[in-house]
């Protein structure tokens, strides 16, 4: 299992639908996927958990990621929440 704090940037702004794009990169991958903030973690593929979660810019965010594909999940999520990349 891999974890990462990040601090989470202006992806809300950034994409047209934010929360489903998360969603669609998440469930590119193989491993199991949750975000955790402050008393919240949820299920990273989960548009419920996602839209519930409401992550405010600028917090910290600890994503987690435990199957094969593990590292490329934390830093794909990773790009997107600090706004580094688009979605394909």
């Amino acid at each position: 299992m891999l974890k990462q704090e990040i601090t989470v940037g202006n992806f809300l702004n950034h994409y047209d639908n934010p929360y489903a794009e998360l969603i669609h990169i998440a469930c590119k991958y193989d491993s199991s996927i949750h975000l955790a903030y402050e008393t919240k973690r949820i299920n990273a593929k989960s548009i419920m958990g996602i839209m519930s979660f409401q992550i405010p810019e600028s917090s910290n965010v600890v994503l987690e990621a435990d199957g094969p594909d593990e590292s490329e999940a934390i830093h794909a999520i990773s790009d997107y929440l600090n706004c580094k990349v688009g979605v394909a």
